[in-house]
């Protein structure tokens, strides 16, 4: 039995829960649109289909992943994978992966299922290393599942090279998989960014809204790298507007060691564009609209506050949206007559 294997895997595992589960990370934009469709797609029907808003995957891995695979909806068997320290967050464009410009997912999201329920499918299938470059062989069987290297695809730390392929151990589901099968959470990196989610899904669809909302969260610990730039915060209050970044030990060291690869970078020169959209709504109509733009620093990016922000006659909303190099950072609504979050 597949549960057996998963509650052994409990006490080799990095982090205890993490063997419960499998793990679909994407962008916050792509998210909505596999919470709206009830489906995850492959890549391949998710292009043809226009459903990918955000293209995860660098070119680079991209092109060393088969054709076949392309065609399977693909999730991780634990978070923190070595592509999630690369792709995770907003980063400049000069310390991406690969100078990869789709190596970039701005606000991550787990879409978290249970894993027994996905083992039991018949469809499903799985592998002891990655797809992408390494032709892992895909396994089907609960004998061949107990055979996988569960130490090193859960384990914690650093990983050595030879380790990293274990690390991005796969399920995979061949064209969509439906997601109420055995989704049990969406993880979010902050509240901020639940709050975000929970508003774009609200204008998608009201009743998907309702179904999901109970089920996202904010996962402070053992999920997310936290080595980008993103939005940590962002309250509104009396007139005035305060955003505040990550600066966070994790960012500071990912572009560090990006800089001692190339000696033209200087990370505390690279700036990237801020730009900050106010709508003021009434009954879902905007009476009013505005733009603020400007240039931050990206490796100590200080907070920043907006004030003397006007009222707007009739208006009972007053809508936020951060952009950083155009990539949507968080969205967040508020109640003119209070200050407080919708």
């Amino acid at each position: 039995m597949y549960s057996n294997i998963i509650r052994e895997n409990l006490s080799v595992s990095s982090v205890k829960w993490w063997p419960m589960y499998a793990y679909h990370f994407t962008d916050i934009t792509n998210a909505v649109s596999i919470l709206t469709t009830g489906r995850l797609y492959s890549r391949l029907n998710a292009n043809s289909l226009h459903l990918m808003k955000n293209d995860n995957a660098s070119r680079q891995v991209i092109d060393m992943t088969s054709s076949e695979i392309a065609s399977f909806v693909r999730f991780y068997f634990r978070p923190l994978t070595p592509t999630q320290y690369h792709n995770e967050g907003f980063k400049h464009s000069r310390i991406r992966y690969d100078n990869d410009e789709n190596a970039n997912v701005p606000v991550p999201v787990f879409l978290v299922f249970d894993l027994n329920k996905l083992l039991c499918d018949p469809k499903t299938m799985f592998s002891g290393a990655g797809q992408a470059g390494y032709g892992t062989k895909l396994l089907r069987t609960v004998d061949e599942f107990k055979s996988l290297d569960f130490c090193k695809i859960y384990g914690g730390g650093i990983p050595s090279k030879e380790d990293i392929p274990y690390r991005h151990a796969e399920i995979v589901y061949p064209d969509y998989y439906d997601i109420d099968n055995a989704l049990v959470g969406i993880a979010c990196r902050n509240e901020t960014e639940r709050q975000s989610l929970c508003n774009l899904l609200w204008e998608r669809n009201h009743r998907t809204f309702y179904k999901y909302k109970s089920k996202m969260s904010a996962m402070k610990y053992d999920m997310f790298q936290n080595n980008g730039l993103f939005v940590s915060d962002c309250d509104y209050s009396n007139g005035t507007l305060g955003i505040r970044f990550s600066n966070t030990k994790n960012k500071a060291d990912y572009a560090r060691f990006a800089a001692m690869r190339d000696d033209s970078i200087d990370i505390y020169k690279l700036q990237v564009s801020l730009k900050v959209s106010f709508d003021w709504v009434s009954r879902d109509e905007i009476l009013s609209h505005k733009e603020v733009t400007r240039e931050i620093d990206y490796a100590d990016t200080d907070g920043i506050a907006f004030s003397n922000i006007p009222a707007i006659n009739g208006a009972k909303e007053l809508h936020v949206k951060v952009f950083i190099e155009d990539k949507l950072m968080g969205y967040m609504k508020y109640q003119l007559a209070k200050g407080d979050v919708l």
